[in-house]
């Protein structure tokens, strides 16, 4: 079973997908939330298999997905962008998303 932690600013989004991948046997949503220091904690005592992360209300989208790493550098980062900025996705892929 992987273990996914949801990381996104804005709660509707972020209950649909915690709700989605509860319903999925192979994945178990081990943390959710917005972004904060608390949230780099739970992701480095929980190591998740996977984080999703939204790119959007974040002042700096790949400095963030590089706090991500250091918290837990053996997860993978998925993100998905609300936004239609093709740029956030680029520089997220560029930094090692997928």
């Amino acid at each position: 079973m992987k273990k996914i932690f949801v990381l996104c600013n804005q709660p509707f989004s972020r209950t649909g997908i915690e709700h989605t991948l509860a319903d999925l046997s192979d994945f178990e949503v081990v943390g959710s939330c917005e972004f904060s220091d608390a949230a780099l904690s739970m992701i480095a005592a929980n190591c998740p298999d996977v984080v999703v992360m939204d790119l959007v209300g974040l002042s700096s989208p790949i400095n963030v997905m590089g706090k991500v790493r250091k918290a837990c550098e053996n997860s993978h980062i998925v993100v998905f962008c609300q936004s239609g900025v093709l740029d956030f996705a680029v520089k997220a892929l560029d930094a090692g998303a997928a």
